[in-house]
């Protein structure tokens, strides 16, 4: 039997290098999910990316946001989900 360990927001972020003290731009979202920066513009302006920090010109993202927009677009493989409710 195998148990199912959530991840705190603080040890996800960790994980990938990131500290809540220290939101992201623009480019470093970009390059955290190995896309080009005009991806995320584009999200944005279409409403549909991470929820994002406008300071005058400048916009950040909030890692804690940022994983939790991941976590919610994240898909279980059927197959797996199958497994899991048979066990």
């Amino acid at each position: 039997m195998t148990t199912s360990h959530h991840k705190t927001d603080a040890e996800a972020a960790a994980e990938l290098g990131l500290s809540e003290a220290r939101p992201l731009t623009t480019a470093e979202l970009a390059e955290l999910l190995s896309m080009q920066p005009q991806t995320p513009r584009r999200w944005r302006h279409a409403g549909t990316g991470p929820v994002y920090i406008r300071l005058g010109s400048r916009v950040r993202y909030r890692p804690r946001d940022v994983l939790a927009w991941l976590e919610a677009h994240r898909m279980e493989h059927p197959a797996r989900e199958a497994e899991e409710g048979a066990a």
